[in-house]
């Protein structure tokens, strides 16, 4: 979905976007790392870190700041979270630098013979 709608003199574009991957691990492991504020970096492309600023991680009302590093550019996003379901949801309001997104992050524990 593409939505075009003009504001003042800007522009505001919506668009979703849908990605899924396989992890061959359960679900209460993934959490672990996914909610892990240091291991952030290894799995987000240009992250260098992930500050928590409020509350914990994985609680709603969390807040954290993402600082990115990419093509020698750095900027900052602020991260809240505002649905936990525990190991099996998450959604979170990312914002800054011209941008707004909402993180719907779902686990599910698939049947692996």
């Amino acid at each position: 979905m593409r939505t075009v709608r003009p504001t003042g003199s800007e522009v505001c574009v919506k668009t979703a976007v849908e990605l899924s991957c396989r992890i061959e691990r359960p679900p209460e492991t993934v959490v672990r790392v996914i909610l892990d504020p240091a291991k952030a970096p290894l799995w987000n492309s240009g992250l260098e870190r992930f500050e928590v600023i409020a509350g914990k991680p994985g609680e709603v009302g969390a807040v954290g700041l993402l600082h990115y590093l990419e093509s020698g550019r750095r900027y900052v996003l602020e991260d809240t979270l505002l649905i936990g379901d525990p190991g099996k949801r998450y959604v979170s309001r990312v914002r800054g630098n011209g941008l707004s997104a909402t993180v719907d992050t779902s686990f599910t524990a698939l049947d692996c013979v």
